[in-house]
């Protein structure tokens, strides 16, 4: 099977949109929320990447698109806007 290049980005935008997380309002993938759920719990990047699998850096990365994405400029503003948009902390993490 061949597609056009149009088709490919509607494939493309298919596969991001299903990944992404839209209950609340941010649009985020699953890995990003659960680093925001991990922040709200009071975390630090450092124990974060372990909890996860990853490293320090890799967490910091998803951080920085959010920051990009949305013109924040801290964890806690990330956080403050995901409780905003309607994301839920879990109790106890």
């Amino acid at each position: 099977m061949h597609l056009s290049l149009p088709q490919l980005r509607n494939v493309e935008t298919i596969e991001i949109t299903d990944v992404r997380s839209k209950g609340n309002g941010m649009e985020m993938s699953p890995r990003q929320v659960e680093i925001v759920e991990l922040i709200a719990d009071g975390l630090q990047d450092r124990d974060i990447a372990e909890r996860l699998g990853v490293s320090p850096r890799t967490v910091d990365s998803h951080l920085q698109r959010l920051y990009q994405r949305y013109d924040l400029h801290s964890r806690a503003a990330v956080v403050a806007k995901w409780l905003r948009e309607g994301g839920q902390a879990q109790p106890g993490g």
